[in-house]
């Protein structure tokens, strides 16, 4: 625990390599819900894995804790993940202080926050006391990837932050979203082109990078497109290209996207247990997606898939809400190509489902271009 500026807090300390870039817009938006919106009882940050939503809760985090009134007495942070795989694909553990896989640890970790004695009392007493404690308080509790628990788990902590008393505030960052009476959703998108410059930029710790690297704008464009524009695969795009140590990248880009498609532990990291969480009509319907390009038609999807309209809007319903997928207009959906490459390596090893998909693709592959 620390104390900054009479503020409480748990906060994990800001790496210095690790510059936050972009993001200003959403994060005045967030900032204005947190102090300015009374009814704002519970912001949720969603997203697709990789796309900065840990980054942007903690930077919101620290600002607050800069500023020079303080506007929280406390701030609380806690995880629910265990681990997190960096730039370098270098599976990093999360401190153990702020890990919480149930309401239990959620409230040991606030308790030890607030240096509350809860030693041996249960789960209904420690969450009464501390809730007797925040009572003309004003309290930011952080949770960050909710996601990463049991859904009854989840459930009881969201119950709990819903239910701290008035003027605390909770922010929480999860890739499947949430929304609720007095709750905000802020659903966090890839970087744009800017973005990713400026990223790239931060990473390299130096302004002229384009010169450095021989990195024009097209090869820039080759990264942004390639990666989606998701901070950390354009992060570990840019490591691989430093550990190449050429300054020559023609031909090096597309060599490289491809390590990343197929770099098991950053696509496991970023998909493996919500794509467990899945439905088999929604696992289905994704795998098709890997089949064709953005924008994709929902028209070729059902087609593929051979499902009916309700059923395969309820699939593509349940992928939105995680994160997998976006829609955008005239019944058409997108796809990230992290995601995409996930989904394709499942495809290919179902070798009966891919036989069927690719099977009802080429059946419409000479009326309409839903070219792979």
């Amino acid at each position: 625990m620390s104390d900054s500026k009479n503020v409480l807090h748990n906060l994990p300390r800001r790496k210095l390599n690790e510059p936050f870039v972009g993001r200003n817009k959403i994060s005045s938006v967030v900032l204005d819900l947190l102090l300015n919106n009374p009814r704002a009882f519970l912001i949720a940050i969603s997203g697709v894995a990789g796309v900065g939503k840990t980054s942007l809760a903690l930077h919101i985090a620290h600002k607050l804790l800069d500023a020079t009134d303080a506007s929280f007495e406390v701030i609380v942070w806690a995880s629910s993940k265990t681990e997190l795989v960096d730039k370098r694909r270098n599976v990093e553990e999360i401190d153990e202080a702020f890990i919480t896989k149930d309401l239990e640890d959620l409230l040991d970790v606030i308790a030890k926050t607030l240096d509350i004695n809860c030693h041996g009392y249960s789960v209904p007493d420690k969450e009464d006391k501390i809730k007797s404690f925040l009572q003309g308080n004003k309290i930011l509790l952080i949770i960050d990837n909710l996601e990463s628990l049991e859904q009854d788990a989840a459930a009881e902590i969201l119950r709990f932050a819903r239910s701290i008393p008035f003027d605390n505030k909770c922010l929480v960052t999860s890739r499947i979203e949430i929304q609720g009476e007095g709750e905000h959703l802020i659903r966090l998108f890839a970087l744009s082109f800017e973005e990713c410059v400026e990223l790239i930029n931060a990473e390299q710790g130096k302004e002229k990078i384009f010169e450095r690297l021989n990195l024009d704008r097209g090869l820039m464009l080759e990264i942004y497109h390639g990666t989606g524009g998701i901070p950390l695969a354009i992060k570990w795009i840019m490591a691989k290209i430093r550990a190449t140590r050429r300054k020559d990248l023609t031909g090096l880009i597309p060599e490289i996207l491809d390590s990343l498609y197929t770099a098991e532990n950053v696509l496991a990291y970023c998909f493996q247990q919500l794509f467990r969480s899945l439905s088999e009509r929604a696992k289905e319907v994704l795998m098709a997606m890997s089949l064709l390009n953005n924008p994709i038609e929902i028209e070729a999807i059902q087609t593929i898939c051979e499902i009916e309209t309700s059923r395969l809007f309820d699939a593509l319903r349940e992928l939105k809400t995680r994160s997998l997928i976006e829609e955008t207009t005239n019944n058409q959906v997108t796809i990230l190509p992290l995601t995409k490459s996930y989904a394709s390596w499942h495809l290919n090893h179902r070798s009966s489902l891919r036989e069927k998909l690719e099977s009802n693709y080429v059946k419409i592959y000479d009326t309409k271009e839903y070219k792979h």
